[in-house]
């Protein structure tokens, strides 16, 4: 059948290439409180997505400083720092902020009106529930709003528009959320990538108030180098980053105004310490292969179940398989959302503290996850692993054994 069909070799070539900018906000902060009362000494996203009127004063000075380049704050003066990279924004410019997921509806239209204070040059647009009637509606609105005026344009948003959402005209993108997003990050980075040019330029920007160790940005390059790792088979995790790294273009953002690309190794040392890649791989793994008895054994430590199933599968010769056992779910037996929220994060801790076992082991002589489980038997140490983890060591031997873990990403890790 494929045979009647031929690839359009043009489409590869309206790829929006991508810039990638850690914006230190921390500075905002400073500034703001020399000219307004009760400014927060350690505001976060989450806590002005809960209260936009009290968080005003630093949000009105970071926009101001971000958009209109005021109050000196160089460091987060968009032109500028696109200037820096020897590049320059577009003439008309439509951009998207995403703010944390759990804002409620009327405190982002409240934060939607307070930046149209800011920018009267702007038309900002507010996607929610108040403003348009379903996802599918989104595209429509801001099409409307592109067309009706010549002004520059920022769509701001939470959950909405985040998926099955393209304007082509979209070329920068603000994350103005704290960590803990991230099985969405690269949806909203995907906003800014749609294209019918050859030279546009998808430009990222993360807001943070830690970025040492904000890892949004990571996110996108950690996911490509495990789909490269995955699709190769045998394959280093750092030389992937490295591969993916130099096909883009990552900024540090300083004080100065100067947006500086670090040195490729330098960057996958950096990378791989904040440890952003667990959460990349727990979000990868598949928890919805198991059953709500599964889960809910997880979550109570339910020993004499982890250790009959375990049992099962090695009499049944599958412990090396890479996957989760598929149960047969009884109807109503899908476990809940939460709790398998509450059993991915446990995935992502033992990913992300995975050197405990695998350096120890190391020294007995073990090459991978499997045989370091099995010293840590032999020895008499898996209270070890019960307190670095918080839970039974069943528990941590299940997701290993049972594949809910993947042991190669462990291996590729601490190869």
């Amino acid at each position: 059948m494929l045979k009647f069909f031929q690839k359009d070799t043009n489409r590869d070539k309206v790829y929006a290439s991508v810039e990638g900018y850690q914006v230190d906000i921390r500075p905002s902060v400073k500034t703001a409180k020399q000219s307004h009362d009760n400014v927060d000494e350690l505001p976060t996203w989450d806590k002005f997505g809960a209260n936009p009127k009290k968080g005003k004063g630093w949000y009105v000075t970071l926009i101001d400083g971000m958009f209109n380049g005021k109050h000196n704050l160089y460091g987060v003066d968009i032109e500028r720092l696109v200037d820096s990279t020897n590049s320059e924004l577009s003439n008309r410019r439509v951009a998207m902020m995403f703010f944390p997921n759990n804002t409620k509806v009327n405190n982002l239209i409240e934060i939607g009106k307070i930046t149209q204070n800011v920018l009267p040059g702007w038309t900002v647009v507010v996607l929610n529930g108040a403003t348009v009637i379903n996802a599918g509606e989104c595209e429509s609105k801001v099409d409307d709003i592109i067309n009706s005026t010549n002004k520059n344009v920022l769509i701001i948003s939470a959950k909405m528009a985040q998926r099955s959402f393209s304007e082509e005209l979209i070329d920068e993108l603000y994350l103005a959320y704290d960590k803990g997003q991230d099985g969405t990050t690269i949806q909203k980075m995907s906003r800014a990538l749609t294209s019918n040019s050859s030279d546009k330029v998808a430009r990222i920007f993360s807001l943070s108030f830690d970025p040492n160790r904000d890892d949004k940005l990571d996110t996108m390059v950690f996911q490509a180098a495990l789909n490269q790792v995955e699709k190769k088979g045998k394959s280093d995790i750092r030389e992937e980053l490295r591969r993916v790294y130099n096909s883009i273009d990552i900024f540090s953002c300083n004080n100065k105004g100067e947006a500086v690309k670090l040195e490729v190794d330098e960057y996958v040392k950096q990378a791989l310490d904040k440890k952003g890649i667990s959460r990349v791989m727990g979000k990868k793994s598949d928890l919805t292969l198991l059953t709500k008895t599964q889960i809910q054994a997880l979550l109570n430590g339910n020993v004499d179940y982890l250790r009959n199933e375990m049992k099962e599968r090695a009499e049944m010769g599958k412990t090396k398989d890479s996957k989760p056992r598929v149960c047969d779910r009884p109807k109503g037996e899908k476990p809940s959302e939460n709790d398998i929220e509450k059993v991915r994060e446990v995935v992502i801790s033992m990913i992300e503290h995975s050197d405990v076992i695998m350096l120890a082991a190391k020294n007995k002589g073990a090459k991978n996850i499997d045989e370091a489980l099995e010293i840590f038997e032999e020895n008499k140490w898996t209270e070890i692993l019960e307190d670095e983890f918080g839970v039974k060591y069943e528990v941590v031997k299940y997701l290993f054994t049972m594949g809910v873990i993947k042991g190669e990403w462990v291996n590729l890790l601490h190869g």
